[in-house]
């Protein structure tokens, strides 16, 4: 082999020496996935998850649909009493 290609050759060997280093350093091993896998959430617990959240979403829903009406409930009230005082001889001020 000529000086040229045997430098050639060394060259492509440093190339490779670093892409293999790189893969090393950066690149995942099967083991390292199936471990990842394993601590990940499955599709069941998503669902699970989601389920719960829906659930809370709607008893919040319901919450301020009940908030709403108590407060609609305390206005027609303090409208009553506003009415109701002067009747029966009495000064209110809401």
């Amino acid at each position: 082999m000529d000086q040229a290609t045997t430098l050639e050759f060394k060259k492509l060997n440093d190339r490779f020496d670093k892409l293999l280093n790189f893969i090393r350093e950066h690149m995942a091993t099967k083991e390292e996935l199936k471990d990842l896998e394993l601590r990940l959430p499955s599709k069941d617990d998503c669902y699970k998850l989601q389920s719960s959240v829906d659930r809370i979403a709607d008893q919040g829903q319901d919450n301020r649909q009940e908030i709403k009406i108590l407060g609609l409930q305390a206005d027609r009230m303090e409208d009553w009493i506003t009415r109701a005082a002067p009747v029966v001889g009495l000064k209110y001020k809401p």
